[in-house]
């Protein structure tokens, strides 16, 4: 799965939760340097926090769906957080 966080005009930050201290639009960043992480499926579990917005934007995932994945939302469709995207047969 792949995660994009993509940070609109004017977002305060963005902050994730398993890259340690790493927060988006620091006072000394550089503009334009774009940081990728590559974090172990083992440390997230089903509900876990990963990051927050400080004044919203968006998520985009991309992901292969197993067989028999059935989706709860349709495309195009606003997620909330904690909400079930769709789940195993």
């Amino acid at each position: 799965m792949n995660m994009i966080l993509v940070g609109a005009t004017h977002v305060g930050s963005i902050k994730i939760n398993l890259c340690g201290d790493f927060v988006t639009n620091q006072k000394n960043s550089v503009p334009g340097v774009v940081e990728n992480y590559s974090i172990s499926p083992s440390k997230l579990k089903a509900a876990d926090e990963v990051g927050l917005f400080r004044m919203g934007s968006t998520v985009v995932l991309v992901f292969e769906v197993p067989k028999g994945f059935e989706f709860s939302v349709g495309s195009g469709s606003f997620v909330r957080y904690g909400q079930v995207i769709g789940k195993a047969k």
